[in-house]
């Protein structure tokens, strides 16, 4: 049991109903409570049930940000929060993530979201990932685990896959166990279905000591390997319910690029549907 010092939801509900000026008579009213169990739940001599969180929420009219903190005080995950639908918030968005991905030309950049479905990238990425993938990364909606394990994917180009590949469909499962996404869900399940990643998934190997670092090393033919280090950077502090995006960027060590970035820039041969514009 937890006490009046340790007890965090009891201190936020407090602060709501504080800051709100309501009395505790009127919110155990409003909850069909008693006064005394409300009174338990602020000094932490009780905790609240996820359903009781809720109601409490929603007697306090608090927005989905506030929802999610009185979860978490009470021990329970939050719920993930929608990206704000705003044009002038947007117009900025995009352009601040324009600029960020023209100046990682030419190192291979893309934006996406939580469930990989890609949002934009650079002229560095349709370079680099065309010259590897050919016209699969036209493909509409365009995801980057669908990149990872379709037959014409990275699948079968990266020769370590055993150490990166699984771990890919691992962090997909993660996000729709906090996030459920129906599109996205049916996306796993396809993955998860076919032969090869079903054998990764069985292996049981351990996970890399760092998510947001990996080195990929890919061949095609005959040819040399060549070695990259892939960075995910993500776009909101809270991994779990903020409105998120992801950056991930390529450094390739050992790849010679056609292009410099200069000329990446002013090509105008060089075309995607969600090729950074200004």
């Amino acid at each position: 049991m937890q006490t009046e010092e340790t007890s965090v939801f009891g201190r936020t509900l407090r602060f709501w109903r504080q800051t709100l000026h309501i009395r505790q008579e009127e919110l155990a009213l409003e909850l069909n409570i008693s006064r005394k169990h409300l009174s338990f739940l602020e000094t932490g001599r009780s905790t609240p049930g996820k359903d009781l969180v809720f109601k409490i929420a929603e007697a306090l009219h608090l927005h989905e940000r506030d929802i999610n903190n009185l979860l978490v005080a009470a021990g329970y995950a939050p719920t993930a929060l929608a990206m704000p639908s705003d044009e002038v918030g947007d117009l900025w968005r995009r352009k601040a993530l324009n600029i960020m991905l023209k100046g990682q030309d030419p190192l291979p950049c893309y934006v996406r979201d939580r469930y990989g479905y890609i949002k934009a990238v650079n002229r560095g990425w349709v370079a680099y990932n065309y010259y590897w993938l050919g016209d699969l990364i036209f493909d509409a909606p365009l995801n980057i685990y669908n990149l990872w394990y379709h037959d014409k994917g990275w699948s079968g180009l990266i020769k370590n896959w055993d150490e990166v590949g699984w771990q890919s469909i691992l962090a997909l499962k993660q996000e729709l166990l906090f996030s459920p996404n129906n599109e996205a869900e049916q996306l796993y399940r396809e993955i998860t279905e076919r032969p090869a990643v079903r054998q990764a998934l069985e292996k049981h190997m351990q996970l890399a000591f760092s998510a947001n670092v990996s080195t990929v090393k890919v061949q095609r033919d005959d040819g040399p390997i060549q070695t990259s280090t892939a960075i995910t950077t993500t776009f909101t502090e809270d991994s779990i319910s903020e409105p998120r995006l992801l950056i991930d960027t390529w450094y390739p060590r050992d790849f010679e690029f056609p292009y410099t970035k200069d000329e990446l820039q002013t090509d105008q041969t060089l075309h995607h549907p969600l090729l950074y514009c200004y």
